[in-house]
């Protein structure tokens, strides 16, 4: 019985003790980042979280979703290798999210459509999509033109956006 105590034991431990994925070579370490967004006084969910090293040594992006609170944690990976947080250093914070569309269709059931069929439907949704007006501000989702910075350090690593604040050129 003390055997099986113990072999559980030290099963648990080993578990416990970060035997998943090692991070690759060369990883840099991470520190917690979390973005914040609101458009309108309200948290905007669903939108994705870029954040770009500005260094040119900086080779990691990292990035989230905003969850109902409007909030991303941010994580950084590498092949199949992720890990909460971003490397040190000053990023561009990339913003995006999709309009939503009246009538949209799930893509499978567009794929199941005649081709023609397709087509017109995809030129009507394209329409639809040009006539509305974007989320969030075209700067604010290109990597050029974003205004929005932040510096991760072990001390900060939060950023709270209100995107209403940002309007297009």
């Amino acid at each position: 019985m003390r055997i099986l105590v113990f072999v559980l034991f030290f099963m648990l431990l080993a578990s416990a003790s970060g035997c998943g994925p090692k991070a690759p070579q060369g990883f840099p370490k991470l520190f917690p980042c979390q973005i914040t967004v609101t458009k309108d006084g309200k948290p905007l969910s669903e939108a994705s979280v870029i954040l770009m090293p500005e260094s040119p040594s900086g080779a990691y992006a990292s990035g989230g979703k905003t969850n109902s609170a409007g909030v991303a944690i941010i994580r950084t990976n590498q092949g199949d290798y992720t890990a909460i947080g971003a490397p040190e250093g000053k990023h561009k914070i990339i913003l995006n999210k999709p309009v939503d569309i009246e009538g949209k269709l799930p893509d499978e059931e567009v794929n199941k459509m005649p081709t023609h069929e397709r087509m017109q439907y995809m030129a009507e949704m394209v329409k639809k999509a040009n006539a509305m007006t974007p989320v969030i501000p075209a700067d604010l989702a290109s990597t050029q033109k974003t205004p929005l910075n932040i510096t991760v350090t072990s001390a900060n690593g939060k950023a709270n956006i209100n995107i209403d604040e940002y309007v297009d050129q």
